[in-house]
């Protein structure tokens, strides 16, 4: 057996090979063989890389072993096969592997345990009771997603604990402005600045729906579940603060905060993704999330 490989270490000899692999393992689906049995089909991938790969006669066990392990680092073991004139994997074996994440894929500046931390600090500055409830139900529900996701598929924020960066950024940024206009509602701020950040894992259902208007459904939803006023003054303005409202007429102090300090998240990620790549104190590349501008990179 060949082991201790990465995905581009798999060559045409290593077909019809065992080999031992580590990658992070992406996606994992369940389906049906022709015997009506279960399997998996997984994905796993690197940096640069990925590679499919099926588990055969899957019970329940092993179904949630698989998720649990899903964008973490695994250790693989198969057999390298063609199927359809492409590469893949007939797994005997997968477990969780102690590689660091940040080998295989671009990670956020921070470890998602630390930012975890961070959030629960912003979380139980809030005093009232219904936003903490909705916030604790979501981060209950997507708390696998909220540590490994990308905070968008566009450029900012998209790489492995980018969402939850982006969460924890835009929190920081609401906290300081607030702390220079008494007017503002600091928990409805903090609320919102939160819960904001789930609109790229809530369930995209129906499709039909805006991002904005499945996370003021599912604030409702909890709601109703926890057997709160959604319809009370405090929780009409923290889903009118999270809609992408279309009535221009009604406008409150947080929102102006919110949308400022997701505005300035976005854009200094977008600079700083680019000015990795720019060359010192040059103006190389227009970026389009920055109004087709040119960047300055003054790195010393």
């Amino acid at each position: 057996m060949r082991d201790d490989l990465r995905i581009k270490d798999l060559t045409a000899q290593s077909i019809g090979q065992m080999v031992e692999l580590t990658a992070i393992l992406e996606t994992v689906e369940i389906s049906k063989t022709h015997e009506n049995k279960d399997f998996a089909q997984i994905v796993l991938r690197d940096k640069e890389h990925t590679i499919t790969g099926n588990i055969w006669d899957i019970d329940d066990d092993g179904k949630s072993f698989l998720n649990k392990l899903k964008q973490k680092v695994v250790l693989v073991n198969g057999l390298v096969k063609i199927y359809k004139e492409v590469e893949e994997l007939r797994i005997t074996s997968i477990n969780p592997s102690d590689e660091p994440i940040s080998i295989f894929v671009k990670t956020a500046p921070y470890a998602s345990n630390d930012m975890a931390k961070q959030l629960v600090k912003y979380i139980n500055l809030i005093n009232n009771n219904d936003y903490k409830t909705i916030i604790n139900a979501l981060v209950q529900a997507y708390s696998n997603q909220l540590l490994t996701s990308k905070a968008t598929t566009e450029n900012n924020h998209d790489y492995y604990g980018g969402l939850l960066y982006h969460i924890v950024c835009v929190t920081r940024n609401s906290i300081k402005l607030c702390q220079d206009y008494p007017i503002v509602n600091q928990d409805l701020l903090i609320a919102a600045s939160i819960i904001q950040g789930f609109s790229a894992i809530v369930k995209k259902e129906p499709e039909l729906l805006t991002e904005s208007q499945l996370l003021t459904d599912k604030v409702v939803e909890i709601s109703v579940k926890g057997g709160l006023d959604y319809q009370s003054e405090n929780m009409v303005l923290l889903r009118h603060l999270l809609a992408e409202s279309t009535d221009n007429t009604l406008e409150i102090p947080e929102s102006i905060i919110l949308k400022a300090a997701v505005h300035v998240d976005s854009q200094m990620d977008v600079y700083n993704q680019a000015k990795e790549i720019s060359k010192e104190r040059a103006m190389p590349i227009k970026l389009y999330d920055l109004n087709s501008k040119e960047i300055y990179s003054n790195n010393d």
